[in-house]
């Protein structure tokens, strides 16, 4: 019998191994099948791609839209060309282009600016704008590399074109195109080089020896390298002046032409006559060689190192007031150059004190100056209203235009100004189609019909006088060269007053400058860089170091910065030359407070709690209250001795601390029951603490007890926050046992309504010890006070008053510590009656 079951188990695992082979086999042939259907499928495709011809589909672009309006001075060659706009570039002394993308937000908001700088200089200057982002238009494949707009390039008949890189606002742009116009200034005289080092920090001096119309030699080279120079220096920081007369020359030292020289606030460089006379070589002589005791900062609006090697090397002065470059001179900024040529005179140059001498009595006559000229530009713009008021009416002449908007299709008739521009028809100005342009029913043109019934635009023109041997009406005459010349002095005083009226420093008593002041700089290792910033392009960097420079007064501030130290000092006097010599010997001496910042103002995030006074702080039964302190109500909430304070540092650029915050808040809404705990945060990134206050990692914990605010805890770094280490990190801090108490009771609270029965039962443990300790503790001081008070009444001075009085209060302390053990007692046994059975 055995051995018939045997044999057949033996023959049944025989099957089974022939099946399970038969079925390793089967799936090893269907595996290579698949295999090859698949190999033979992507074969299929590749083939089919490789003989599909048609080009890929791609969405049409939008149909381009004029980006100017049709009114705008600026010709807008919306579609892309650059064919028609470089045709008038070529017949234009001066163009302006603009190459922009329509959907480019800096674009959009340099738009109007453009605008209002081609209403400024359209008599002068081609304006223009070139759409740089049309697929198919023929600056974008021709200047496809263009990765940031708009791109803002000069072209003059001497330069191939130089590209704007300053501030896209329009008094920098129009002070731009006034430094296109006049780059060189022709120097008459020594005082006027004085005058120029008073509107520029270095000036680059050229004598050569004209000889007919067309210059000296080297005349071209040195005009043009204060062309080129504008790419690097767009707001002519370095100015550039000629010498025509031989005796200055003379008085000058100059024997030689051409010689070219840079003056700079404490030396003057010659170029060397062995050196390559050309523009690249000249412009990386003066790039180079010109140094300033103070020197303007414009960042460019993205990441750059513009500030790095100021603030890296050592302290740094920083003059925020607004600049408007429109102005000849900035008299804030002026007296930076002032006093830090005084502080870096350690040679008692006496060029240095004539010229601080000179920038004192400037700026000691800047107020009546502005007054005087401002005067004289209303005369003068009396002057002209009167004479427009008895003025002919002008002759018209048709003229066409082919604006590029329409890339020369769309031909628009311009006519000059007839009664007020024609924006309304008067008795013998007309606005319509006009004589003449009838196959244009819809354009418009300013048109005078005379009295006789005849009409300037008629094919007939009009007799034609000369003026040229008498001078009268001759544009290059001199008094009308002189009229020309006050005319722009008084549009651009005019434009600058609608930008911004000027900044003066505060008059005060003539003093002479602290004889220890002079040399500062080689006297002390804490020496000062000196800076200044448009306060109203620029106010960030200020808010950036605490200044709300934009409610300050005149809208200017001083800083002194030292990154090293991570402290700021801010000047809390109102600027003037004295104040900012103390300013500076006080930061010397080490005697100046640092400032802390506390900014109302902070970038937006999203765990940003409202910033709530922790007084007035109000809470409800669904909500907790955990304020957002700064600098100034740090100190209040914090050290208050009735209260034990939990505050989270934390940084708006943190993640870390998003992730913290829900943690916090969640701890924060456990402990609301107890009255003497209060939960706070605060940006450590923009409001400075004193240094024992100040953490160095983000986010932080740190605990505050009740009358112990020396004892404060940091929640240890190396613990993750969650929400039972922080509990347990508070429970452990919290001080007194009553509070303890009342924190756990909150939490047996939020944890029975989370319906969390194993932490309510641990919860309500705890509690049930810590009554018990509570009792044992009280009952200690109980056996004391009991033998302190047995004590005097044993003593024989119990009938001295003191004592008397003494045991008067051992007393009442002996009935409320009763009246404790007893309520404690009562919750203790309460507690034992509600806990969860398991």
């Amino acid at each position: 019998m055995m051995s018939l079951d045997t044999k057949v188990t033996e023959e049944r695992d025989a099957d089974h191994s022939r099946l399970e082979i038969l079925e390793s086999q089967f799936s090893s042939k269907m595996y290579h099948y698949c295999r090859e259907i698949v190999f033979m499928l992507g074969i299929m495709f590749t083939t089919y791609a490789a003989f599909q011809t048609t080009p890929p589909k791609t969405s049409k672009s939008p149909t381009p839209v004029p980006f100017f309006p049709q009114t705008s001075l600026v010709a807008d060659y919306y579609q892309g060309h650059i064919g028609p706009p470089f045709e008038r570039v070529a017949g234009s002394d001066i163009s302006f282009i603009m190459y922009y993308a329509p959907w480019d937000a800096e674009s959009q908001a340099t738009r109007s600016q453009f605008k209002l700088v081609a209403q400024y200089y359209y008599k002068q200057v081609y304006f223009a704008a070139i759409n740089c982002w049309q697929p198919l238009g023929e600056c974008k494949q021709q200047f496809a590399k263009v990765q940031h707009f708009p791109v803002l390039i000069v072209y003059t008949q001497l330069t191939k074109g130089i590209q704007y890189k300053g501030v896209k606002e329009a008094t920098h742009m129009i002070h731009f195109l006034s430094s296109v116009l006049h780059p060189v200034e022709k120097i008459d005289s020594v005082n006027d080089i004085v005058q120029l080092m008073n509107f520029h920090d270095a000036v680059v001096i050229g004598c050569f020896d004209f000889k007919g119309n067309l210059g000296g030699q080297g005349y071209h080279t040195f005009y043009t390298t204060s062309l080129k120079l504008l790419e690097k220096d767009p707001y002519r920081e370095i100015g550039f002046g000629v010498i025509t007369n031989v005796k200055v020359a003379n008085e000058l030292g100059i024997h030689l032409a051409p010689t070219i020289r840079l003056y700079l606030w404490n030396k003057t460089l010659e170029y060397g006559s062995d050196e390559p006379y050309t523009p690249e070589a000249l412009t990386k002589w003066v790039v180079a060689n010109a140094h300033q005791v103070s020197v303007w900062l414009s960042p460019p609006g993205i990441k750059s190192l513009t500030l790095s090697p100021y603030v890296e090397e050592d302290s740094v002065m920083i003059l925020f007031t607004p600049r408007n470059l429109l102005y000849t001179v900035n008299y804030n900024y002026n007296l930076l150059r002032e006093v830090g040529q005084e502080y870096y005179n350690c040679d008692d140059n006496p060029w240095v004190k004539d010229f601080v001498q000179y920038l004192g009595n400037e700026r000691a006559m800047s107020r009546d100056m502005y007054t005087d000229f401002e005067l004289q530009c209303s005369q003068w713009r009396e002057k002209v209203r009167r004479e427009e008021l008895t003025a002919p009416p002008i002759q018209v002449v048709s003229h066409f235009w082919a604006n590029g908007s329409c890339s020369g299709r769309r031909r628009c008739k311009m006519c000059s100004t007839c009664s007020d521009k024609c924006l309304v028809n008067t008795q013998d100005c007309k606005c319509d189609g006009g004589p003449g342009f009838d196959s244009y029913p819809h354009q418009q043109v300013c048109w005078k019909q005379t009295h006789h019934g005849s009409n300037v635009g008629s094919t007939h023109p009009p007799s034609v006088k000369t003026s040229m041997l008498t001078g009268k009406d001759d544009e290059r005459s001199s008094k009308n060269l002189i009229e020309a010349a006050i005319e722009e002095s008084c549009l651009r005083f005019h434009q600058a007053q609608k930008a911004h009226t000027p900044v003066f420093p505060r008059a005060t008593y003539y003093r002479k400058t602290p004889r220890n002041f002079t040399g500062l700089a080689c006297r002390t290792n804490k020496t000062l860089s000196f800076l200044a910033m448009d306060s109203v392009q620029f106010h960030q960097f200020a808010e950036g170091l605490g200044v709300n420079v934009l409610a300050r007064k005149d809208k200017t501030a001083v800083v002194i910065f030292n990154a090293v130290d991570e402290s700021s000092y801010l000047l809390e006097a109102e600027l003037s030359k004295g104040s900012l010599v103390d300013f500076i010997v006080n930061y010397t001496e080490g005697s100046l407070s640092r400032s802390l910042r506390s900014t109302a103002k902070k970038p937006i995030a999203l765990n940003r709690y409202p910033e709530i006074n922790s007084q007035n702080c109000q809470q409800d039964e669904g909500s907790i209250c955990v304020p957002e302190l700064t600098t100034d109500t740090f100190f209040s909430t914090v050290l208050d001795k009735n209260k034990a304070v939990v505050v989270l540092y934390h940084t708006p650029y943190c993640g870390f601390c998003h992730g913290v915050a829900h943690i916090f808040l969640t701890v924060a809404r456990y402990f609301r029951t107890v009255a003497k705990l209060q939960f706070a945060r605060i940006d450590g990134e923009h409001n400075d603490l004193p240094w024992e206050y100040t953490m160095d990692h983000f986010p932080a914990i740190l605990f505050f007890p009740a009358r112990r605010k020396s004892e404060s805890r940091v929640f240890p770094r190396h613990l993750p926050v969650t929400v039972p280490n922080l509990v347990n990190f508070v429970l452990a801090n919290l001080g007194p046992s009553e509070s303890k108490l009342q924190g756990l009771i909150g939490l047996c609270a939020a944890w029975e309504r989370g319906q969390d029965d194993k932490s309510a039962r641990d919860c309500l443990t705890r509690v049930r010890q810590e009554c018990l300790t509570i009792i044992a503790n009280t009952l200690a001081v109980c056996r004391t006070t009991r033998l302190r008070r047995r004590f005097y009444l044993d003593s024989s001075s119990v009938r001295d008053n003191v004592s008397r009085h003494h045991q008067q209060l051992l007393y009442k302390k002996m009935k409320l510590l009763f009246l404790k053990l007893q309520h404690i007692k009562e919750i203790h046994l309460l507690l034992g009656s509600l806990e969860p059975t398991p």
